[in-house]
């Protein structure tokens, strides 16, 4: 089954923060194709496929319990900045809260993620990884969580010419201050399934926390 979920980190609908993503991905549409497919979001653990013996049922249950167990918090201001090729909105600083509540959902939902495949490895080879990314990714499924995690909202696919994603970025930061968006809120822990490794995500459900 190619099937996948994710845990995402997802703005409410009415927020300024969702409808600053909203128009974003929207109107850049020539850079944007990839992230309009998995939609304006923050990972918390990177989609999987789910293991034989587990069921849709069992795991949003998990989900609802490790939501349950947790108070919703601020995080620092968001800022749009570079990463790599990429734009996204990242943390300004440091947050421990932030941290704890992924290493939680990488790890605590770990026992439904069926093993990665070896079209899953050959698509990101050890050799773009540090030998730590190639450790997590092995244990975890995914090379970017626990002490390599770094919370990010993408804004753009891949843009390689420097002097193109500097006009992208220097846009986005400005539509950023713009939107003069209030404090952010983590309040929820959203599930989301992917039908095909190519069909959009949608979100299965949005469990509050606490």
């Amino acid at each position: 089954m190619s099937q996948r979920y994710a845990i995402y980190y997802v703005p409410q609908a009415d927020s300024a923060l969702a409808q600053f993503g909203e128009q974003w991905l929207n109107t850049q549409t020539a850079i944007t194709h990839n992230v309009r497919r998995y939609g304006f979001h923050a990972t918390l653990k990177a989609p999987f496929v789910l293991q034989a013996h587990a069921s849709l049922e069992s795991l949003l249950a998990a989900v609802e319990r490790l939501a349950a167990s947790q108070k919703a918090f601020v995080v620092p201001d968001l800022e749009v900045a570079r990463l790599g090729a990429f734009l996204a909105l990242v943390l300004r600083e440091p947050c421990p809260t932030l941290q704890r509540l992924a290493a939680q959902c990488v790890q605590s939902l770990d026992a439904f993620r069926a093993p990665l495949s070896a079209a899953d490895f050959a698509k990101r080879p050890d050799a773009r990884l540090t030998p730590r990314q190639q450790v997590l990714r092995q244990a975890w499924g995914y090379p970017y969580v626990l002490d390599e995690f770094r919370f990010h909202m993408t804004l753009t696919d891949a843009v390689p010419d420097a002097e193109q994603r500097a006009r992208y970025l220097a846009l986005a930061q400005a539509q950023w201050l713009d939107c003069a968006a209030p404090p952010v809120w983590i309040d929820s822990l959203c599930l989301y399934t992917q039908a095909t490794r190519e069909a959009p995500f949608s979100l299965q459900q949005r469990f509050s926390l606490g």
